[in-house]
């Protein structure tokens, strides 16, 4: 009868607990940790651990089942007996119970997980005769565990992939950009026989990007026909990374090389179209340039040595900056802006640095306050400096409460400062309109001159002043006649000293509806209602050399 020969019990040191860890970049800050303690543990320590790290799962749910399959193929062999005998009953993965043994806490039931089997037979019957040296043998050695340990194998090394590995990004047909939201792209492998460049090539791929914060960074999107460099985490397979891209022979640079080496650029392409926007960095010697450009509007801010394109020749284009674009462009500071041709070599200053402006304002208010003040004393039309104040201290105060003006007030008014310390010019072929809600102040040092090769029409809704503090006031009409009306109201001349009116070639009429009156010395003409009167304090002289008298 088949049976057991031999039964030998053993228990060895294992892995007492098991924790791992792993990382989802959905959700980056739970450590997926899972801790897993084994059983039977009474003759050993119960301290002794292993750590493992990645643990090759992504969900938390499936961490511990995992987790617990490994601890379990740690303490396979934890609590083993290995049998012998002839019984062929025994297959692994089939429990049985051991009965007769001498140890009571044996006889129980034992699955095994290994069988190796053995037997002997002999073709030929002379072979088989009692007298033959041997005969048909048959014994199996076997290694069991109790039947109540779930037996997992060996873990099994984690496959490895040396190095990264060359693909290229692929997508949809017609689509220039695929990715999800984490901006992964799919990729086609070079030794891949089945996919056919679309986007069911591979699973998603995670790309690495030069800088990666929350809501800021840098983002491009690997787009479809880009070689990529894929990489693996901890050469898992199954954890792929874009870790960079590299121009081929369909993918040439932006620039020839290397005629162009000197340049470096940042150029993207329109999503299905043609044009580009382009950050450009020249390091050509002695002739340096930064340009960003957009082919939309020609659109472009350009620094240092500007050129023409470097691919068409180079050809210098001046010195400083433009920007410049074919559609339309704005200049917009809330707290104040300042346009000057000042002087300020290499940043010496603060960038609102504005003392000339402001000298030449206080010395414009200054002028127009002593000549109007003086003016308004000898009868003039009074000047309301107080506008012009206003403007001159917000010009003064534009860069109070920033960094290089900080703890003073008053600052960050919405004005506009323009300074050129050779001229400032403004010309157009067409009209130009300057327009202010409150005043308008003009003051020269010197000489303010108003030409029109047509009209210059002067309207005021209240008064209009003219005053001379020491010259001449001169109105000349060279061809045309000169009016000079009252339409509601006096007319008044008056003079220091002499009041001359002449007409050269023709006449001095004088009119009046009710009466004229000439007036010196105490003696009086008047011209009214038909009549005339004469009046004096002394005699009444008639020179002529005749008189005629008809009435």
């Amino acid at each position: 009868q088949p049976v057991l020969h031999s039964f030998r019990y053993s228990e060895n040191v294992r892995t007492a607990r098991q924790t791992q860890r792993d990382y989802s970049f959905k959700r980056p800050t739970y450590d997926q940790e899972h801790h897993l303690a084994g059983e039977a543990l009474e003759h050993q320590d119960s301290s002794y651990e292993r750590y493992d790290y990645p643990g090759r799962y992504k969900r938390s749910g499936a961490g511990r089942p995992f987790s617990e399959s490994r601890l379990r193929g740690h303490r396979r062999d934890a609590r083993v007996a290995t049998v012998s005998g002839d019984d062929p009953r025994l297959i692994p993965g089939h429990a049985f119970a051991l009965e007769g043994h001498p140890r009571a806490d044996f006889n129980a039931w034992w699955r095994p997980v290994r069988v190796v089997h053995r037997g002997t037979q002999y073709a030929g019957q002379e072979e088989e005769s009692a007298d033959a040296p041997l005969g048909v043998s048959y014994d199996l050695r076997a290694e069991l565990v109790p039947e109540d340990v779930e037996w997992r194998p060996a873990p099994l090394p984690r496959p490895r992939i040396d190095g990264p590995q060359i693909a290229t990004v692929v997508g949809p047909a017609g689509e220039e950009i695929h990715c999800d939201e984490w901006g992964r792209v799919k990729v086609q492998f070079p030794w891949d026989r089945e996919g056919r460049h679309d986007e069911f090539s591979t699973c998603w791929i995670r790309v690495a990007q030069n800088w990666a914060g929350a809501d800021w960074g840098h983002m491009a999107i690997p787009r479809i026909g880009q070689e990529v460099i894929v990489d693996y985490l901890d050469g898992d397979c199954d954890q792929p990374i874009v870790t960079g891209r590299t121009y081929r022979a369909t993918n040439r640079p932006p620039y020839a090389l290397p005629d162009h080496k000197i340049l470096s650029t940042i150029k993207s392409k329109e999503y299905k179209g043609s044009r580009a926007n382009e950050l450009r960095i020249d390091d050509t010697t002695a002739q340096i340039s930064a340009a960003l450009m957009s082919d939309h509007g020609a659109s472009a801010l350009h620094l240092g040595y500007l050129t023409h394109p470097r691919p068409e020749g180079g050809k210098p284009r001046g010195e400083g900056f433009e920007l410049r674009t074919d559609e339309h462009g704005a200049v917009r500071a809330a707290k104040g802006l300042l346009l000057s041709t000042e002087e300020q070599l290499r940043a010496g200053a603060g960038h609102l640095d504005r003392g000339v402006v402001v000298q030449v304002l206080e010395a414009a208010l200054k002028l127009a306050r002593e000549l109007g003040d003086y003016a308004g004393e000898h009868q003039g039309v009074g000047h309301d400096a107080a506008p012009q104040q206003t403007l001159q201290e917000a010009v003064r105060d534009l860069g109070h409460g920033a960094n290089d003006e900080s703890g003073k007030s008053n600052g960050g008014k919405p004005a506009i400062a323009l300074s050129g310390p050779a001229g400032i010019a403004a010309a157009t072929p067409a009209s130009l309109t300057l327009a202010a809600g409150e005043h308008v102040d003009s003051v020269a040092r010197q000489n303010q001159q108003v030409t029109a090769g047509q009209k210059v029409v002067i309207n005021a809704g209240s008064d209009i002043g003219l005053f001379a503090q020491g010259g001449e006031l001169r109105q000349i009409t060279h061809q045309g006649p000169m009016l000079l009306q009252a339409q509601k109201n006096d007319i008044r001349l008056e003079a220091e000293q002499s009041v001359e009116v002449s007409a050269s070639q023709q006449h001095v009429l004088v009119t009046a509806k009710e009466h004229i009156t000439l007036m010196c010395g105490g003696a009086y003409l008047t011209l009214k209602g038909g009549n005339i009167e004469l009046g004096m304090p002394g005699n009444f002289v008639v020179k002529a050399a005749k008189h005629s008298h008809v009435g």
